[in-house]
C-alpha cells in the first residue's frame, strides 16, 4: 500500500529528534508529544485501519528505538547486539474490534527498517494480555497501575539472546510498560528500555528524568544509520 501524502505542516512537524527520559527507572525513547497532528495520525492508523500511515509511524518508532539504543548502550556495539522489539500486547477485544494488531505491525516494521541497514532487530508478540484487563481510557495514574499489576504473560517459546526493547504507540503514566518490563525480567530477559512514538500527560510528569543532552553527550537526536 502506498504511503499517505502529508503536508508540509505535518511534515515539519514530524521531523522532529527523539527525546529519550527516564520514567519510573525506565529509560523511554519517544519522538513525538501526544498531539495534533502526531495523535491524529496514530488514532487513525488504530482505530479506522488507515494502514497507508504505517511507514510514517514506523519511521517514526525506528527513530525512538535507534535513540534509545544509544542512550542505553555503546551505540558502536548496537550493530553487533541481538534486539528483540517487543509490543505491548492489545486485548483480545480490540484485535477482534480491529481485526488487526497495529501496534505488533509497527514493531515488525520497525524491526524490518533497522534490519535493511545491517541491525540485527527482530520483533516478536512475546507478551501476552491476561484476562480482567479494564482499558486505560479514563483511568488516573494509580488505577492505570492497579490495573496493569500482573496484566501480562510471557510466551516461553521466544528468548532472546541480546536485549529486549518494549515499544508501544503513546506512554502516558508508563504503567503497561513498568509491568511489561516486570513480566519480562522475572522470565529472563534483560530489557533495557522503551520506546515509543509519542509521549502524552503533562511535560514533566512525577518519576521522570531527562536524559543527557546532546551537549552532554554529542549523542542526543543522532540514529543508528537509519
Amino acid at each position: 500500500m502506498r504511503p499517505a501524502p502529508l503536508c508540509d505542516v505535518c511534515r515539519k512537524t514530524l521531523d522532529a529528534h527523539a527525546e529519550c527520559v527516564e520514567i519510573d527507572g525506565r529509560p523511554t525513547s519517544y519522538a513525538l508529544r501526544y498531539e495534533p497532528p502526531i495523535s491524529n495520525l496514530i488514532i487513525a492508523f488504530k482505530d479506522r485501519g488507515e494502514w497507508s500511515l504505517r511507514a510514517v509511524l514506523a519511521r517514526l518508532l525506528t527513530r525512538s528505538i535507534s535513540d534509545l539504543l544509544l542512550n542505553v548502550d555503546d551505540g558502536r556495539r548496537i550493530a553487533t547486539t541481538p534486539v528483540l522489539l517487543v509490543p505491548i500486547a492489545s486485548t483480545s477485544s480490540s484485535i477482534r474490534i480491529r481485526d488487526a494488531d497495529p501496534i505488533s505491525d509497527l514493531a515488525v516494521s520497525a524491526a524490518r527498517i533497522m534490519g535493511r541497514s545491517g541491525f540485527d532487530v527482530r520483533a516478536s508478540r512475546v507478551l501476552m494480555m491476561r484476562s480482567g484487563h479494564r482499558d486505560h481510557v479514563g483511568l488516573s495514574r494509580s488505577e492505570r497501575e492497579a490495573n496493569m499489576r500482573n496484566a501480562f504473560a510471557v510466551d516461553g517459546r521466544h528468548r532472546a539472546d541480546g536485549v529486549v526493547v518494549l515499544v508501544d504507540d503513546v506512554v502516558t503514566s508508563g504503567a503497561s510498560l513498568a509491568a511489561a518490563q516486570r513480566a519480562l525480567s522475572m522470565a529472563g530477559y534483560r530489557v533495557v528500555g522503551a520506546a515509543v512514538i509519542a509521549r502524552s500527560g503533562h511535560k514533566q510528569q512525577t518519576g521522570d528524568r531527562g536524559w543527557p543532552t546532546n551537549k552532554q553527550t554529542g549523542r542526543r537526536g543522532d540514529t543508528l544509520g537509519v
